[in-house]
């Protein structure tokens, strides 16, 4: 499995955890596509 799909896997099953989709924003910070961020805040 992919990086992006393992990601994407965690954060469809914990729907409710921030911490998830945080730091798929840091991996995504690196390939300076990140529009996860602001949602978590």
């Amino acid at each position: 499995m992919s990086k992006l799909a393992a990601f994407i896997s965690a954060i469809l099953d914990n729907p409710a955890d921030d911490t998830v989709r945080l730091v798929f924003a840091d991996w995504l910070d690196g390939r300076r596509a990140c529009r996860v961020r602001p949602r978590c805040r």
